[in-house]
């Protein structure tokens, strides 16, 4: 099943690491947001940027395919009043 990776207060600011995964797994994320702010989470993996969570609230079951290196999962928080919790999902 999911595990919870992340849960936390937001803090203002762009490119904000939060996590980071090892590679060579194919994974499935969820996220949901608690609270207000414009909130975008990223994941980079292998030099390539994806957008998991931008303008909703939340994402379910999202694919993220196996990758070489390390993955971080990255925020960009514009006047957060917000919790985020992040589950991830290996396949």
């Amino acid at each position: 099943g999911y595990e919870l990776i992340y849960q936390g207060e937001l803090a203002p600011g762009l490119d904000q690491i939060l996590v980071t995964v090892p590679g060579g797994y194919e994974r499935k994320v969820s996220a949901f947001v608690v609270g207000e702010g414009d909130v975008t989470l990223l994941y980079v993996a292998d030099g390539e940027t994806h957008t998991l969570l931008e303008g909703f609230k939340a994402t379910m079951g999202r694919g993220l395919q196996p990758h070489k290196g390390q993955g971080e999962l990255r925020v960009n928080a514009l006047n957060p009043s917000a919790t985020l919790y992040i589950y991830l999902k290996e396949d």
